[in-house]
């Protein structure tokens, strides 16, 4: 029997703590803080559905419903908790601020029921009403499939952006640690997307980048990827 290596071995383990978090589907931010929530269900495409949470300190959470289609069965939710960015905190809460906390009517927005793609925005700032705690701003949310309201557009696009990194770190997750085809399409993936500008919080794949590039067993030439997107999500963490 094959004994694995050191860098394989640690490779595994760094797997295996992502997987744990992937399995577990509740993704609530820092109990009774101030939080924000994107819902985005859209059954024609992947992920189905997913969400992202982030409370008022950074502390942000994604989780997501892989695909299903005729005939396969539902899989484990996809977790990532992580530290957002100043930057991209303080930008969410600005625009819920201006937004009036998504209270129903205080901007254009088109709910149908027809489409195939429907988004929540959700402000909390209290207890939940089971632990008879509210404020004025509890429970505010909007739900809709388009706005003509530029900050709505903003935000949407700020959350579309951090799941774009997630499903990339997803990717790169489901292929390693043996899978050198899956490995190099992931990273190019990541590598293409974080140029054209269309990822957020790159940091909150350092982990599985550090891993991918510490580990002899992977392609020389994804390494070498995998530390140039490691540089630039150690820039990010460090603004």
């Amino acid at each position: 029997m094959r004994v694995p290596t050191l860098p394989l071995l640690l490779l595994l383990v760094a797997l295996s703590s992502l997987r744990v978090a992937a399995q577990t589907p509740d993704a609530e931010p820092t109990f009774g803080l101030p939080t924000v929530t994107f819902e985005m269900d859209w059954r024609s495409d992947a992920p189905h559905w997913y969400s992202i949470s982030i409370d008022s300190t950074g502390r942000m959470a994604y989780q997501s419903e892989p695909a299903i289609y005729p005939g396969e069965t539902p899989g484990d939710f996809f977790l990532m908790k992580f530290t957002s960015s100043q930057a991209t905190r303080d930008e969410i809460f600005r625009l819920a601020r201006e937004l009036e906390y998504f209270k129903q009517g205080n901007y254009e927005l088109t709910s149908d029921s027809s489409s195939a793609t429907t988004m929540t925005l959700r402000w909390q700032d209290a207890l939940p009403r089971e632990y008879g705690f509210m404020s004025s701003e509890q429970d505010k949310q909007a739900t809709y499939n388009h706005s003509n309201d530029a900050r709505v557009n903003k935000l949407t696009s700020i959350f579309e952006r951090i799941s774009a990194t997630m499903e990339g770190g997803r990717r790169l997750s489901d292929s390693l640690p043996s899978n050198s085809a899956g490995i190099d399409d992931a990273l190019a993936r990541i590598d293409d997307m974080q140029r054209n500008n269309q990822l957020l919080e790159l940091q909150a794949l350092q982990p599985i980048l550090q891993s991918v590039a510490d580990n002899q067993v992977v392609a020389a030439s994804a390494r070498a990827r995998a530390r140039r997107l490691l540089s630039e999500a150690e820039a990010v963490a460090a603004e």
